[in-house]
């Protein structure tokens, strides 16, 4: 596996290695390898006892808040559809379409 690591500089002799998305996931050194290796230490002892996989959900055929955003029951929906209606001709005319 591949990952992507923040290393950062902490003091003179001092470095953190971090794996990027996984904030635990962590190593700290007196040289930029030693972190490094010591991050990949900690992440083949996690993985021994631990496993990656990938979940699917399936979302629902609507989605939830699809309802409360509907704006076609509520009674100004005509009178802001004509006022969007009427700022985009007058924007169309400004640039001449």
């Amino acid at each position: 596996m591949t990952y992507d690591v923040f290393i950062e500089q902490e003091g003179s002799q001092s470095y953190q290695a971090t794996i990027l998305g996984r904030p635990s996931w962590r190593g700290a050194g007196s040289t930029r390898e030693q972190a490094l290796e010591n991050l990949r230490a900690e992440v083949q002892r996690r993985l021994k006892k631990a496993e990656i996989v990938k979940l699917e959900i399936d979302l629902p055929d609507e989605h939830p808040w699809l309802k409360l955003a509907s704006l076609e029951d509520n009674p100004l929906f005509d009178e802001v559809q004509e006022h969007i209606e009427a700022q985009r001709r007058e924007l169309d005319a400004e640039e001449g379409l």
